[in-house]
């Protein structure tokens, strides 16, 4: 093993320590509710994962890699993680553009309308297929982009168990596209519409300025 990942892998215990003792955004939570302290920790594990992922696929540009300290987060919190009233609407195909000449073709799946805080918000989520049995896509951006998140959005990508009318939106599971890792992956650009007007403090943060 090299002294990188060694490196690595004792960071990683070092956080696991911290999140299983601290975990300070879900504090209260945790206090009354087991089931809590269970969604942070394997947040975390999937978290330590997905930075594995990252060195072992070798997403990052050449000659950052070993620069690489695992990608940075907000913490875990349960604010972000909320039930959405799904609308349905017709099922139209939409050609993504990308930061690249790829156009990847999706589907509007259904409108998502949920609120955080005292702020009513709208999503649309997209799906690969009409049927959504690939999962869904719900590309978005906030007021963090460029500040303490990527600048073109983030993205969310979940599985569809066949909700009808309220589906479980988690922002903690937010993600950047890849090609903020890399120029050579080409990413989908987030539609004008699913823009919403209030900082989303949870998920992936942005890896470079």
């Amino acid at each position: 093993m090299t002294y990188l990942r060694l490196n690595f892998h004792l960071t990683s215990f070092i956080l696991l320590c911290i999140v299983l003792t601290c975990c300070n955004s879900l504090s209260r939570e945790q206090t009354t509710d087991t089931g809590i302290s269970v969604y942070a920790t394997n947040m975390f594990i999937t978290r330590a994962a997905k930075d594995e992922e990252i060195l072992k696929g070798q997403m990052l540009e050449p000659g950052k890699i070993k620069d690489f300290k695992g990608l940075q987060y907000f913490d875990p919190d349960s604010t972000y993680r909320v039930m959405a009233k799904m609308h349905w609407i017709e099922k139209e195909k939409v050609i993504f553009s990308t930061n690249t000449e790829r156009s990847p073709v999706y589907y509007t799946f259904c409108q998502l309308d949920f609120k955080i805080g005292d702020s009513l918000c709208t999503l649309i989520a997209y799906a690969e297929d009409a049927d959504g049995k690939t999962g869904l896509f719900i590309p978005f951006k906030d007021l963090t982009n460029t500040q303490e998140t990527y600048g073109g959005g983030r993205y969310i990508e979940v599985p569809y168990r066949g909700e009808k009318d309220l589906f479980e939106l988690d922002f903690n599971l937010a993600f950047n596209p890849y090609c903020h890792y890399n120029h050579g992956y080409s990413c989908p650009l987030v539609p004008a519409g699913n823009r919403l007007d209030l900082p989303i403090k949870a998920g992936e943060k942005k890896l470079y300025d």
